[in-house]
């Protein structure tokens, strides 16, 4: 499934937009979007299919809105009647044609389309599809995201035709806001599984513990299903035991052997969390560990309060500011990195000029969250130690500590040498010109990642 980590990371700068605005000159021919577990999906070919989509998007429509808020148009159409295409917001045309989130919604049911005036009895051929889209938009120093549920229909205009019968979207500025109201969407997503794309990196691992006896807590059909596509939006493997007590033998043992990267436990619905948190502290004690109330609250507060715990244990994975577009303005961010527990050397300063590495913005967002580890390494001095690579998963990267095939450098830091063995895998599974890698070596004394090597795959 899509992540919040791939809103981030495919944002979308306005000018680039703007050209998806134009059409049909600036449509993009035969474009299809690819849905996670369903297969793709040709949008519309021309105007003629964008009607629904259209006429949502008046200007007084497109409007930053706040959690909780009607997805659906503020106002009735202007006056104005349809708007020319070429004028539309090109952060609307990204959010459509090129969304860094795509789910598949159930086809809804009669009572629906009844409550919309969409007309299904003459529908042959005609199939729904109805898809949750997300994506993020910079331009100007601002970052607005865009949420969007849309009803396709293929074939609507004829064989192999796709065209929109119904569009909601929203569109919000703050990241956190964006988060909690696409995890409230997704819940709706009843087929997605909650796992990594083919080629994603590990996700956290996480733990929840309840006592749902009788099920007294009134939680809603599919709700573990429910949590998992919300812990998913993070990146986070979430693992539910909803009899918690009854079990609590076989989850100690679990726990004390094998402990997840956090544990969470529902003190509304388990009476002494501690005969579950204590012994986590000791099994992993720089693992995350709290409660998480669950009596007394709607099943929406408790999917925002599960936010709130994943947000720490994912953090954002970038800034407010747009990502680099070049390595020119890659290097000034790069090595303002630099502090006392992570450094660069001067091969790898070198390498930050004319870098063969097609995209510095992916480069850079690793390269932060590398940083960011390595602040948590120093701050525990060292006690994570060989856990790095597992730690890394928290900040949305992959290590690997060791490759036999490798013929790494040395590195010197406080009078020692180190090899610069560990690496980032930027991205796996790629030719040759576009596998990127970070090189680095860890001073275990001095507490301080020490950076060889950005770029393509080396050594």
């Amino acid at each position: 499934m899509h992540t919040l980590f791939d809103v981030e990371s495919g944002a979308r700068r306005h000018d680039e937009a703007r050209g998806l605005a134009g059409w049909p000159q600036g449509y993009p021919a035969k474009a299809r979007l690819v849905v996670p577990q369903a297969g793709k999906l040709v949008l519309p070919r021309d105007t003629t299919g964008l009607d629904a989509w259209r006429d949502w998007g008046t200007p007084r429509d497109v409007r930053v809105a706040a959690v909780g808020e009607s997805d659906g148009p503020a106002e009735e159409t202007s006056d104005a009647g349809h708007l020319e295409l070429a004028h539309v917001d090109p952060s609307r045309a990204a959010l459509l044609t090129r969304p860094a989130f795509v789910a598949q919604l159930p086809t809804p049911n009669k009572e629906w389309f009844e409550a919309r005036r969409i007309d299904t009895s003459t529908w042959r051929r005609e199939s729904p599809r109805h898809l949750l889209l997300a994506a993020r938009v910079d331009h100007q120093g601002r970052t607005t995201y865009g949420a969007a549920r849309t009803l396709f229909v293929e074939n609507g205009l004829g064989f192999g035709s796709t065209s929109i019968a119904h569009h909601e979207e929203v569109w919000l500025e703050g990241y956190d806001s964006f988060a909690d109201h696409l995890a409230l969407q997704v819940v709706d997503a009843v087929d997605l599984q909650a796992v990594p794309e083919g080629n994603g990196a590990p996700w956290t691992t996480a733990m929840l513990l309840l006592n749902d006896r009788a099920r007294e807590l009134a939680l809603p059909t599919g709700w573990q299903h429910a949590l998992a596509l919300v812990a998913g939006l993070y990146r986070v493997r979430l693992k539910v035991h909803a009899s918690a007590w009854a079990n609590r033998t076989s989850i100690l043992f679990d726990i004390k052997t094998e402990p997840p990267e956090a544990l969470l436990v529902a003190d509304g619905s388990i009476s002494a969390p501690e005969t579950f948190l204590s012994p986590y502290r000791t099994a992993r004690p720089q693992g995350y560990a709290h409660t998480l109330g669950s009596r007394g609250s709607s099943f929406e507060e408790q999917i925002l309060e599960l936010g709130e715990h994943l947000k720490v244990l994912s953090p954002r994975e970038s800034t407010d500011t747009a990502p680099p577009a070049t390595w020119t303005e890659a290097q000034e961010v790069i090595e303002g990195l630099e502090c006392p527990s992570f450094v660069l050397t001067e091969r790898a300063r070198a390498s930050l000029t004319d870098n063969p590495y097609p995209d510095a913005g992916r480069m850079t967002w690793h390269l932060q969250q590398l940083a960011a580890l390595a602040g948590e390494y120093a701050k525990s001095n060292g006690a994570i130690g060989q856990r790095v690579s597992v730690e890394a998963r928290r900040y949305g990267i992959e290590i690997a500590m060791q490759d036999g095939n490798l013929s790494p450098n040395r590195v010197s830091s406080g009078g020692e040498s180190y090899l610069a063995e560990p690496h980032v895998k930027v991205d796996d599974y790629k030719t040759p010109d576009k596998c990127g890698r970070i090189y680095f070596a860890i001073d275990p004394v001095s507490c301080v990642f020490i950076v060889d090597h950005i770029g393509l795959h080396d050594y």
